[in-house]
């Protein structure tokens, strides 16, 4: 086994045990050291981009992955960390960008389409999600300040009768904008109490969770429900919940 095929071996043992800074430096060798072309340095890069993320710096994990796609604007893997970067780092905008393109490049390409199409839709998902929580805190914040605003107002013009009900109708709006960023319960997850992206119903029980929370609830406690504590198959007891899942996409999207 040559040099760079033993370094590349080490990376990625590096990496499968979660030593993912003596990855990064196993990768910045391979990078600096080598010869070949353009797509497959492309590859070895987005590793780089892979290793940053996992250690939490987004601002070079976005860097690498743009680095990736200049030398192969192509590299789905690139593309998928470039848009998960964006999204820690709030650039949603961005992020759903650079997703809708690998989806686009998906479509002629069936090859690659089993292997990423559900990875791309959950992470525009995920993005869409990020998104709306940010629109509706900054959306809160001004009418919370507002609401400030028409109370000290109320009490400055206690008097006045007709200013009164200007403001206590402002008042009643305020009061219908935040009604309206309420989220409904059924389409919040249980465990995580945050709004579903990829729901999954047990077949036994018909309780919905997310499949990320109720995998790392099966790895940790058991294949049971975490509500009814109803024992599930977890290979064929679960299944996605199509019906949810669409609803919470409309309701993300209003």
């Amino acid at each position: 086994m040559n040099s760079q095929s033993s370094l590349r071996e080490q990376a990625k043992i590096e990496f499968g045990a979660k030593n993912y800074l003596a990855s990064l430096e196993l990768f910045n060798r391979i990078v600096e050291e080598f010869g070949g072309s353009s797509e497959e340095l492309s590859t070895l890069v987005t590793n780089k981009s892979m290793c940053y993320g996992k250690l939490g710096s987004w601002e070079m994990a976005e860097r690498e992955a743009q680095r990736a796609l200049a030398l192969n604007d192509r590299n789905l893997k690139a593309i998928y960390h470039y848009g998960k970067a964006c999204i820690e780092l709030g650039r949603f905008e961005d992020a759903e960008e650079a997703i809708c393109r690998g989806k686009s490049l998906l479509a002629v390409n069936d090859r690659e389409r089993k292997n990423w199409e559900t990875t791309f839709v959950q992470l525009l998902r995920h993005c869409r999600k990020q998104a709306w929580t940010r629109d509706v805190s900054k959306s809160r914040a001004r009418n919370d300040e507002a609401r400030a605003v028409a109370v000290r107002l109320l009490d400055e013009n206690s008097s006045n009768q007709q200013v009164r009900r200007i403001i206590e109708t402002a008042l009643r709006h305020f009061d219908v904008l935040e009604e309206s960023k309420h989220v409904p319960e059924h389409l919040l997850c249980p465990i995580l109490m945050e709004v579903f992206i990829d729901p999954v119903v047990i077949a036994k029980t018909g309780n919905s969770f997310e499949r990320s929370a109720l995998m790392k609830h099966v790895e940790g406690n058991g294949a049971f429900d975490p509500l009814s504590r109803v024992p599930f198959d977890v290979n064929h007891g679960i299944g996605t919940n199509i019906a949810l899942r669409d609803a919470c996409e409309h309701f993300l999207e209003q």
